[in-house]
Order: structure tokens, then C-alpha cells, then sequence
């Protein structure tokens, strides 16, 4: 892929046959597949929201400052945030399903093994 975003913009489409969201009493969402599917087969892949390639030059860098935090994301981070958010006012009917792929902070679930088969999400 890096070869091709070399040439201009990637356009990988979007695959999720064989899985869906549910949610998961007590749990949230959780990602299942909807039909048996085999060993090294292709269960989803995602275009990219945005993405930035790294210019030949650092004089192509830009920098954002968060006045609330105090901190400042310089290059590469700078520009993909600004293309998120212009993403994003261009695009407002997007913004719901962006902003609900944020799940929250990431907090491992307690150790059960109910089903007898390995867990999974450690």
C-alpha cells in the first residue's frame, strides 16, 4: 500500500461481508461473524478515514497548539488531524458515524472463560 499512496491517493474500498456489530448486554459492541468462515480469510478491512503521507521536506510540516493542554503536534500528526477535521466540516453527515466508532479509553474485561475456548481480549 505504501507503494500506491506514493502515486496519489489510495482508494481501498470498504469489505465487511462475513461480520456485523452487535451489541453485547453488559459489554457494548462487539464484532461477530455472521456465517462460518475459514482460517486466513478475509473478515474485514476498512478504507482509511484520512491518512497523510510524510512530505520530501520538514518546510511542508505544519503544527497545531492545544491552548487547553498546552502541548503541540508537529508533521505528519499536525496534518492528519487537520484533514480529520476538515474531513469532518465538509462532511457533516459523517461525523455520527465517527465519532461513534470512539469507544472510550480501553479497560480489559475480568477473566471468565464460560464457554471453555481461549480468551481472546487480553
Amino acid at each position: 500500500m505504501y507503494r500506491y499512496a506514493k502515486l496519489g491517493p489510495v482508494d481501498f474500498a470498504t469489505y465487511d461481508n462475513p461480520v456485523e456489530v452487535r451489541q453485547v448486554e453488559g459489554k457494548g459492541r462487539g464484532l461477530f461473524t455472521n456465517k462460518s468462515v475459514k482460517c486466513g480469510e478475509l473478515l474485514a478491512c476498512e478504507k482509511a478515514f484520512s491518512y497523510v503521507c510524510s512530505p520530501e521536506t520538514s518546510a511542508a510540516f505544519g503544527a497545531l497548539i492545544n491552548l487547553t493542554t498546552n502541548r503541540v503536534k508537529i508533521g505528519t500528526d499536525a496534518a492528519h488531524i487537520s484533514n480529520v477535521y476538515q474531513k469532518l466540516i465538509d462532511n457533516p453527515s459523517r461525523a455520527h458515524s465517527f465519532l461513534d466508532s470512539y469507544h472510550g479509553t480501553y479497560e480489559p474485561g475480568p477473566e471468565t472463560n464460560e464457554d471453555g475456548t481461549p480468551i481472546v481480549d487480553r
